[in-house]
């Protein structure tokens, strides 16, 4: 039996992108002397950016805000941030939110009003404005006061 009778996929096709929601994930993915099998119970940055219609540093100002969970990142070289899947939904519904002209600060109510205040397990915890502005505030009074 050859190697291309065994697995009738092309090289390099994901299992997760032929994987039924409904049936879940029983069928085992693992091939040996190949990659790790990613377990998609995660979305990815790009994903969650793509949903989001932002780049990355804007993903990381709405979590600072409260209004995305925090991802859980794998340790050393090549590190990856993973979002739960919830990520893409709230994802989509802050970008609606911002589409509608609300600002960062107006948006976690709004999502707590459509989700439920279950959602507040998931988002993280809201960290208020960048260091970096609160510096520029600093700055900005400190010339007030000695002009």
């Amino acid at each position: 039996m050859t190697e291309d009778s065994r697995d009738p996929k092309p090289q390099g096709q994901d299992d997760v992108a032929t994987e039924d929601a409904s049936e879940g994930a029983e069928a085992s993915t693992e091939q040996p002397g190949g990659p790790k099998p990613m377990d998609k119970d995660y979305a990815t940055t790009e994903e969650v950016s793509a949903v989001a219609g932002v780049e990355r540093a804007a993903l990381y100002d709405w979590v600072r805000e409260g209004l995305l969970p925090r991802p859980r990142t794998t340790g050393g070289r090549g590190i990856i941030a993973k979002w739960p899947l919830v990520t893409l939904t709230i994802a989509a519904f802050v970008r609606g939110q911002r589409d509608l002209a609300y600002g960062l600060r107006e948006i976690r109510p709004r999502i707590v009003e459509a989700f439920g205040v279950k959602i507040l397990e998931v988002l993280a915890e809201p960290k208020g404005r960048r260091a970096r502005d609160r510096g520029e505030k600093k700055k900005r009074r400190a010339r007030e006061d000695s002009g």
